[in-house]
């Protein structure tokens, strides 16, 4: 999870390139160093999901607690640099990152995010006061949508892997 700061960065980038004004590549920017907190829902294989993201900015610490459905209501799993731990009724474990396995979630959203970031053959078209970037990973072609005023992120899809989160809510804190 520790791409969502350089995913950030590259916001700030392709804002620059999309037009807008230097004020709004500015306040991106300063919203990767700024805690947030953002609700995301997820549709993914049937099941759909809410949860509850939240990011500590500099520290590169990010969490994501599922609000729904009830089965997985008590889950959480925080994201760090070198592990994840995966919490669930007061129990706790921590594994790699590395080691998740593929077709997860988490996973597929990690994976979009570095590809639409750093990768080779990702477009990006602007237009209606939206940033799509698209691509191809291995799960399949991607499309994810930012507010090109914020960078905010507004959804990812997946149709390949039958997977659509949407983002709302988002708040800055200082």
């Amino acid at each position: 999870m520790k791409k969502f700061v350089a995913a950030a960065v590259v916001s700030a980038v392709l804002l620059t390139g999309c037009g807008t004004d230097l004020a709004a590549k500015e306040r991106a920017q300063e919203s990767l160093s700024t805690p947030f907190a953002t609700q995301a829902k997820l549709s993914y294989n049937g099941v759909d999901a809410e949860m509850q993201i939240t990011g500590e900015g500099a520290s590169k610490c990010y969490r994501i607690q599922f609000t729904k459905p009830a089965s997985l209501q008590d889950v959480s799993m925080e994201f760090t640099e070198n592990a994840v731990q995966v919490s669930y009724k007061g129990m706790s474990f921590n594994v790699k990152p590395e080691t998740l396995t593929d077709g997860m979630a988490g996973e597929i959203l990690v994976e979009t995010i570095q590809s639409a970031f750093g990768g080779e053959d990702v477009s990006v078209e602007c237009g209606d006061g939206v940033i799509a970037i698209r691509g191809r990973v291995d799960s399949g072609d991607f499309t994810l949508r930012l507010d090109s005023d914020t960078g905010n992120f507004l959804s990812l899809s997946l149709p390949d892997n039958d997977f659509y989160m949407e983002f709302s809510g988002f708040e800055f804190y200082k």
